[in-house]
């Protein structure tokens, strides 16, 4: 199918309205009448990304974080980061990035966190402003279907019964296929309101959490004085990661695009395995 084709529905599951103003997504590099066979989902292009594509013959890169961020003034192969561009370029390989917009929007990386722990009665921490949302045609796909809360950015959730702190975060250590989390808490207390925010949270959430009364926001990076200002409130806080808390996503974003688009192929490339660090 034509790329544009593929754009145009992609607007309709993951609205670019929904991200951020700050944020650079969408087709970041790439002819819109290019014919794609094959897709490639990542959280960025590295070059392990770029020889994965290569393998699979991927016409074109997914990417959830941005590539292109702020403007280039040149574009050199002495220079590391726009080295992998160029070879994209040289490749004939197109890059699209959906990043906020794929945070907020119902059944995206936020909600794919809370499934993970299996929260109920999920709610939005932090919904999109009106001016974002209205007039936005979001499509009825498996996902958005699948989760009640408005777009917008982490979700606040029920567990399915209160449990310790150390249980739910031995669960989020096989579940987020990750060894290592960062743990800040008084002691192992009792857990029924989480709130989870993937990717880095934003201190201006603090009130939101505690107004909700939460008892454990998980999240993937956070301000020192921020989880202080969380931890001194009474709030237990687990950081997975930026990436670790973020890559849960692929997979599910992967099967619901090859249902929308059956005549392409979609491939996963999953970000470094910490459960191999080995010293």
């Amino acid at each position: 199918m034509k790329l544009f084709d593929l754009i145009d529905r992609l607007e309709r599951l993951v609205p670019s309205a929904y991200a951020e103003p700050w944020d650079k997504v969408g087709l970041l590099i790439g002819d819109p009448n290019q014919e794609i066979q094959s897709v490639l989902l990542a959280l960025d292009l590295t070059t392990d990304v770029l020889q994965t594509a290569r393998s699979v013959k991927a016409d074109l890169i997914l990417c959830h974080h941005p590539a292109i961020f702020s403007p280039l003034s040149t574009l050199r192969d002495d220079h590391r980061d726009e080295q992998r561009l160029i070879a994209l370029i040289r490749d004939n390989r197109s890059l699209l990035a959906l990043h906020t917009n794929l945070d907020a929007v119902p059944g995206g990386v936020a909600d794919q966190l809370a499934l993970l722990l299996e929260l109920e009665g999920i709610e939005t921490l932090a919904e999109l402003p009106a001016q974002r949302t209205n007039g936005v045609t979001l499509e009825k796909s498996a996902w958005s279907r699948g989760f009640s809360a408005r777009p917008g950015f982490g979700r606040i959730g029920d567990l399915p019964s209160p449990a310790r702190l150390s249980v739910v975060t031995r669960q989020l250590r096989q579940r987020l296929h990750t060894p290592h989390l960062m743990i800040l808490a008084k002691e192992d207390s009792r857990i029924a309101k989480v709130a989870v925010c993937p990717g880095s949270f934003d201190g201006e959430w603090v009130p939101l959490v505690t107004a909700a009364k939460c008892d454990l926001l998980v999240t993937g990076e956070i301000k020192h004085h921020v989880q202080l200002e969380l931890f001194e409130a009474g709030v237990a806080v687990v950081t997975a990661g930026h990436d670790v808390s973020e890559r849960i996503v692929l997979e599910p974003l992967a099967r619901l695009l090859q249902d929308v688009f059956p005549q392409v192929g979609f491939a996963v490339s999953l970000p470094f395995d910490y459960n191999k660090i080995a010293f």
